[in-house]
């Protein structure tokens, strides 16, 4: 058996670091893509080693893991939650609900890949819907779809300055 996620990269327009502070986000999908195909085989865990901590983490069964991703890494379009949140939905299927499935891909942020995130990425990400924005409040975890005006337009633009989340500077950010 083969199982497949498919993750945005997440764009936010309001509220970045509002999440862990019971703010609000204004959110939306980019085109960019995750994509993690499981093959679930006999025995053993094979793929990339941060891919195979993350599924073991998450308990994963014995599989072979294949990533392939155009979401940029390093400039601040989730590739790291597309991966965590990628990893749980082919470990649960479709099991979990949205906000558990949210949850435990930050867990494994957390603990595998040592960034204290909020629940920003992972919402965005599993509550998006084409060509519509997700409003999330992190005050009750509620989302509400608003759909984005076709005046609305966005260019992002690489700034050059390469970051990581698992920094000291980003740990005083969100403690």
């Amino acid at each position: 058996m083969i199982r497949r996620a498919s993750i945005p990269g997440r764009i936010n327009i309001l509220g970045e670091h509002t999440d862990y502070a019971g703010g609000c986000s204004l959110a939306f999908a980019s085109q960019h893509r995750l994509i993690l195909e499981a093959e679930f085989i006999e025995s053993g865990v094979f793929g990339e080693e941060t891919v195979v901590a993350l599924w073991s983490e998450a308990g994963g069964p014995p599989a072979r893991l294949n990533v392939s991703s155009n979401i940029p890494i390093g400039k601040g379009m989730s590739s790291s939650a597309a991966l965590c949140l990628g990893v749980v939905l082919c470990v649960h299927g479709d099991s979990l609900d949205k906000q558990d499935a949210c949850k435990e891909a930050q867990r494994l942020e957390h603990v595998v890949l040592g960034t204290p995130c909020g629940l920003l990425d992972q919402m965005a990400m599993m509550h998006s819907i084409e060509e519509c924005c997700t409003l999330i409040d992190f005050s009750n975890l509620e989302t509400s779809t608003i759909p984005c005006p076709n005046t609305w337009k966005f260019k992002l633009v690489d700034s050059g300055i390469q970051r990581t989340l698992n920094s000291e500077d980003y740990r005083q950010t969100t403690s």
